[in-house]
């Protein structure tokens, strides 16, 4: 009987755990829709900006959501997002829109991409070893993935729940 009021008590803690780290944001818009969203980590920077990401769902359609902070002038963020996973696997995500922003008083650009099926189940097995992106002043960054490498995964699974 106490190890069954253990087990119980056991499970009821680490689901509590689980369900604490999913900081689900939910946005409903005017038009009907609600944007479900988790808030950006970072994952990494290059010789021009840091990178984070993070990931939100309208119900039907999931996005890459990147975070791009500059330390002057920010750039957006043209063509698509290719990330390349510890697993040896690579995922394309199509560039839907980008803006220029502010993020604690430095400049930034909100990126946002679109995310299918194939790219999901990669994002659900997998942790980020490189993202790489092109701004809009034609130039070609990669980012070594050096912190919160599950980041996409963990989120995946917060947002489908």
């Amino acid at each position: 009987m106490k190890a069954i009021f253990l087990t119980t008590i056991l499970s009821i803690f680490f689901s509590m755990l689980l369900k604490a780290q999913c900081d689900v944001q939910v946005n409903d818009r005017d038009d009907g829709t609600t944007v479900r969203y988790m808030r950006p980590d970072r994952v990494g920077y290059s010789d021009r900006f840091i990178l984070a990401f993070s990931m939100q769902t309208n119900g039907v359609q999931f996005c890459v959501c990147t975070l791009s902070v500059f330390e002057s002038n920010s750039i957006k963020l043209k063509g698509n997002l290719i990330l390349k996973f510890d697993n040896n696997k690579s995922a394309t995500f199509e560039h839907y829109t980008s803006e220029l922003t502010t993020y604690n008083g430095y400049p930034a650009t909100i990126s946002i991409f679109l995310a299918d099926a194939i790219d999901l189940a990669t994002i659900a097995s997998s942790n980020i070893k490189i993202a790489m992106v092109n701004l809009a002043d034609n130039t070609f960054q990669t980012v070594s993935v050096k912190m919160n490498s599950d980041i996409l995964k963990k989120q995946y699974n917060c947002l489908k729940q």
